[in-house]
């Protein structure tokens, strides 16, 4: 592991790219990760269901539950398969093995009904629905308005719902709520005889009407046209005015039929602050971020209200976004109260504001390189993972501290920079690499746990191992160049016994109660102007001229200096 740190110190300049590239990508990450409530979970349970309306319960079963269940029992995934028939409606429950992907299994399910759909009658279409949380509606949404409910309906499936569907993120977009409409045909069966038009004429009359047909082609001298019969029905009134084949000539469907416009019967009633509403439900696509659809959704529908008019109003029934946000925003929150008394708690125990510092760089460094594994993983941020990030920010400074604590004892005794720090990580590299793996065996086997709570708790030990293996790669690289580059060395100092500091004080009390007698002394002697002695600066030497110089036949005297200070009085 030393090497590293060896390969580190010699590019301290890359390293400190390397980092501000960790931070600036982290950042990224932090804000393009998906956000959900919970890891996406998958259980491996799928419901097809198939109407076929007006069959017994019997007719249900023989005509459609019995094939279906042949056809989804032949899957390879398939561990189990349970029915239930009824009136008109077939529902079957599908067990897979755990672990399948949700996608394939989906696929796979409704090639299997496929394989089997010339064998069901005609009009069942069977459906396969997941059970999974992205399942779960992204938003659920109250639309009222002083319109009549029915134009309201009509009002919301022509702009609502295209464009909440143009969405990026959106799946669907589901209008529940309004009142279905439908045309009634009354039969008179006296008409009926009377004319010689059967009721089969009438059913084959009304599934082909509206549909134009091919006549062929006309020719002119411009060219050739199409012709085509038959117009589109539009309004009751086409269906009243329907051409029907009688016994003595063209009758009309009016003739031998009561034609009118109903409104089914309501299933629900929905009511938003009293008044009458309805629901759109918006599910997201499975890669989607769960907070941004919510929010694109929220404005997208307030354009939507301001276009249809009428006070229409949208209220918020359900949304995941505010769950979501308020979850995550918790936990950051005591994640950084968590980082703050960590921070506290390493100062007083290194004192040092230096090592703090460097110390406490390396949980956002690790956290923010976990973030960027995270967001090239296509993880998602929720509340296990930031739960589990939380937890780490305890243990990831761990190896921080030993580093720069080998480290400080090293600085201390003098010598080289790098040779100290490099001894220094020498020293702990073995066990500081020791205890993180012993702590990613605890976490890291919860990866290979299968079934239902593998998927779930998967996440959550990916984060932890990947924040561990974070904190180990930076103490043992990003830490030593911060030390080499902002801690400063000591000259070695040998420490003095008791014995010698007590002769060591003795010493200095002896020398200055020397230096006070001798001070004393000088003030109290008289100095002669004209024969000064005992003076140590030379600019208060005699001076001796020229003419005395060559008497001396320009030998020099040397001037002798006192060691008593001198003090000239007055």
């Amino acid at each position: 592991m030393t090497l590293l740190t060896q390969i580190s110190l010699k590019n301290r300049s890359l390293v400190a790219l390397i980092g501000v590239c960790i931070v600036i990508f982290g950042l990224i990450a932090a804000g393009a990760v998906k956000q959900q409530l919970l890891p996406s979970f998958q259980p491996n349970v799928s419901i097809v269901s198939a109407t076929y309306p007006g069959a017994s319960p019997e007719a249900v079963e023989n005509q459609v539950t019995i094939p279906l269940e042949n056809a989804l029992e032949s899957v390879e995934s398939v561990t189990k398969v349970e029915s239930s028939s009824s009136s008109g409606t077939a529902q079957l429950t599908v067990t897979t093995e755990a672990g399948a992907n949700s996608e394939n299994i989906t696929s796979t399910l409704n090639n299997a009904i496929a394989s089997v759909s010339s064998q069901l009658p005609e009009g069942v279409d069977p459906q396969v629905f997941g059970s999974g949380l992205n399942d779960a509606p992204v938003a659920v949404v109250a639309a009222t308005s002083d319109k009549p409910l029915d134009q309201l309906a009509q009002s919301l499936k022509d702009t609502a719902i295209p464009a909440l569907e143009k969405l990026p993120g959106v799946e669907s977009a589901t209008l529940s709520g309004a009142t279905a409409q439908f045309i009634a045909v009354d039969v008179k069966e006296k008409k009926l005889d009377d004319t010689g038009v059967s009721v089969d004429q009438i059913a084959q009359a009304l599934q082909d009407g509206g549909v134009p047909v091919t006549a062929g082609t006309l020719d002119t001298d411009k060219g050739a046209a199409p012709v085509s019969v038959g117009d589109k029905i539009s309004s009751v009134d086409d269906i009243r005015n329907t051409v029907l084949t009688g016994a003595e000539g063209p009758v009309k469907l009016k003739d031998v039929a009561d034609i009118s416009l109903s409104e089914e019967k309501s299933q629900s009633i929905s009511r938003t602050n009293g008044k009458e509403s309805l629901s759109i439900q918006v599910m997201k696509k499975p890669e989607a971020n769960t907070v941004e659809v919510s929010h694109e959704v929220h404005d997208a529908l307030d354009s939507v209200a301001a276009t249809i008019g009428d006070n229409t109003e949208f209220s918020t029934v359900f949304d995941q976004a505010p769950y979501i946000e308020d979850s995550l925003e918790g936990l950051a929150s005591e994640g950084l109260l968590g980082l703050g008394f960590a921070i506290l708690v390493i100062l007083v125990f290194l004192l040092s504001i230096r090592a703090t510092l460097i110390t406490a760089l390396s949980i956002p460094l690790s956290l923010l390189l976990a973030l960027t594994v995270f967001w090239q993983g296509h993880f998602t941020l929720n509340v296990l993972t930031l739960g589990a990030l939380t937890i780490s920010i305890g243990r990831v400074v761990d190896d921080s501290i030993v580093v720069i604590e080998a480290i400080r004892r090293r600085q201390h005794s003098g010598g080289s920079r790098f040779a100290n720090i490099l001894a220094a990580v020498g020293e702990v590299a073995t066990a500081v690499t020791a205890s993180t793996l012993v702590t990613v065996a605890v976490f890291l086997p919860l990866v290979f746990v299968t079934g239902q709570v593998g998927e779930l708790f998967r996440p959550f030990a990916f984060t932890v191992t990947i924040a561990l293996l974070s904190s180990l790669l930076v103490s043992l690289t990003i830490v030593p160049v911060l030390a080499y580059w902002f801690l400063k060395t000591r000259d070695k100092r040998e420490k003095l016994t008791a014995k010698q500091k007590r002769a060591a004080k003795h010493h200095r009390k002896a020398a200055l109660k020397e230096w006070k007698m001798q001070r004393k002394a000088t003030r109290k002697q008289r100095v002669d102007v004209h024969n000064p002695s005992g003076r140590h600066a030379t600019s208060e030497m005699p001076v001796v001229s020229e003419q005395q110089h060559g008497q001396t036949g320009g030998q020099h005297e040397e001037a002798t200096e006192v060691d008593e200070p001198v003090c000239v009085r007055p």
